[in-house]
Parts: C-alpha cells; structure tokens; sequence
C-alpha cells in the first residue's frame, strides 16, 4: 500500500459579471471563502494517486513546489 499520495482537489464555481479573468478569479475566490465561512456546500472533486510504495524511493516531484531531498 502506497504511503506518499498526491491528492488534487478541483473547485468549480461559476461566476457571471466579471468582464477580465483576473476579476473573475476574484470572485470565485470571495465567493469560496464565503462558502467556507458560511458552511455552505461546495461544488469539489478529488484525484488521487499513489506517489509511492513502501521500500521505494520518494518521488523527485515537486509537493507544494518543494523537491524531497
């Protein structure tokens, strides 16, 4: 059983308004964060795959833009 996981999870937020991407990454951002505060539902999927095994070397992917050393 793998021990070392790489786990994406995807927000999919639709958002009206906005006539730049930078303002519509905006809103979906305020928009999360309201959903996070209020309790509300939000819209998410997960990926997930194994890095690694046991016994194995750790992968020389980038986790959070950190290489293992």
């Amino acid at each position: 059983m793998p021990d070392e996981w790489k786990v994406t999870v995807t927000v999919t937020l639709k958002v009206g308004g906005a006539s730049t991407r930078k303002e519509a990454e905006a809103a979906a951002l305020e928009r999360l964060l309201g959903l996070i505060r209020s309790g509300g539902e939000i819209p998410w999927e997960t990926d997930v795959v194994p890095l690694r095994a046991p016994g194995e070397p750790r992968s020389d992917e980038p986790l959070f833009g950190v290489k293992w050393e």
